[in-house]
């Protein structure tokens, strides 16, 4: 009998546990990441592509809210200059950015009850 109660309240703690950490991700911790990565990314952008600061957050911001008007190329010069750098900095650093914008939008939802799991 005490070995049941004992793993009951072990699986309460465990429940405690795992919704005090998804308490962690409140969508303004999300968006504040996601703003943080926006504009060091657009740091990076502006100075390896030689373009003004506000044009790489502006094209940042279109790029990872999946709007694309296409009037802002980024990566036109560094993917000149070495298919490697493009590769591995541009793809692995936008697939990043979508996934945080992901977990932002996400968060948002289950906050609303839109979206449970």
């Amino acid at each position: 009998m005490g070995n049941e109660h004992y793993a009951s309240s072990k699986q309460c703690k465990a429940n405690e546990l795992v919704a005090s950490l998804d308490a962690r991700f409140h969508p303004s911790i999300i968006g504040g990441i996601l703003l943080i990565f926006l504009l060091s990314i657009s740091a990076f952008i502006s100075h390896i592509e030689n373009i003004s600061y506000f044009d790489s957050v502006y094209a940042s911001f279109i790029s990872y809210s999946t709007i694309g008007f296409g009037d802002i190329d980024i990566f036109q010069y560094s993917f000149r200059s070495n298919w490697f750098n493009f590769f591995i900095y541009g793809n692995g650093v936008h697939i990043i950015g979508y996934m945080i914008v992901s977990a932002y939008v996400t968060s948002i939802l289950e906050k609303f009850g839109v979206r449970k799991f």
